[in-house]
């Protein structure tokens, strides 16, 4: 049998479905919907870590979604305006057109050390610092209308810590970005660096 658990929230709706065969619990999923469309269905793990939508994305609340214009793609990578690399997707994007990604907020990091990327990197303003046991979350401001939030680990926090205020830059990987489909709801709260 299937058994069904829908949640109506404020923001939007959460749905997990769970599967149950021969009397053992089978596997789980979850889904999103947005003002009654479901952007995405999945399992719990790939909604976490694959979102496929900027609504998905920011509702689990452990992704920065940003965006940018297409300047092209090299080598398997989109780059993006605001000096951005995301591994390209199976997605029809081409030169000039918008294109939105997410970062887990535990895989970026404040940039302690004067090494500069050529890519990846974002400067804003501390607003908030609250410390969550094995990891410090640091709010920043000033990277666009959205929330920008790093998951810094608590050895690193400690080691060189940041206090409100203070000008730091972002920095992560292009493996640990992604490019996101478009809502089907459209928002007003990414920022799209280059655009016109």
């Amino acid at each position: 049998g299937i058994a069904c658990s829908y949640v109506p929230l404020k923001v939007g709706d959460f749905f997990v479905v769970r599967t149950m065969s021969g009397g053992q619990s089978g596997s789980v999923m979850s889904g999103m919907m947005n003002q009654g469309i479901i952007e995405q269905t999945a399992s719990e793990r790939d909604v976490f870590a694959a979102p496929r939508r900027p609504y998905v994305a920011r509702f689990m609340s452990a992704q920065n979604v940003l965006g940018g214009v297409v300047d092209g793609v090299r080598d398997g990578v989109t780059m993006l305006t605001g000096g951005f690399a995301v591994p390209t997707r199976d997605l029809p994007l081409k030169p000039g057109d918008q294109a939105q990604f997410s970062l887990r907020r535990d895989l970026c990091r404040i940039l302690r050390d004067q090494t500069l990327p050529d890519h990846n990197t974002v400067t804003g303003t501390v607003d908030a610092i609250e410390y969550q046991g094995s990891f410090v979350k640091i709010a920043v401001t000033g990277i666009g209308p959205g929330e920008f939030v790093v998951h810094d680990p608590e050895a690193a926090y400690f080691k060189a810590p940041v206090q409100r205020g203070d000008t730091v830059r972002v920095v992560w990987a292009t493996a640990d970005s992604r490019l996101l489909e478009p809502d089907f709801a459209p928002s007003t709260d990414t920022a799209v660096f280059g655009e016109h």
